[in-house]
């Protein structure tokens, strides 16, 4: 839930902040897409559907 909240905000240290800021850490979703973004979080991921 707080993830979500994270990304309605913009403040959210998800995939496409460790892509940009932290290349070292996994930008991959835990649902195994490559990229976890916001959109992909708050529309598409599977993990979420419940809070959606």
């Amino acid at each position: 839930f707080s993830r979500l909240v994270q990304c309605r905000t913009g403040h959210a240290f998800i995939g496409q902040y460790y892509k940009r800021f932290v290349p070292d850490e996994s930008a991959t979703c835990c649902s195994g897409e490559r990229l976890e973004t916001r959109t992909h979080i708050l529309q598409d991921c599977p993990l979420y559907d419940d809070w959606r």
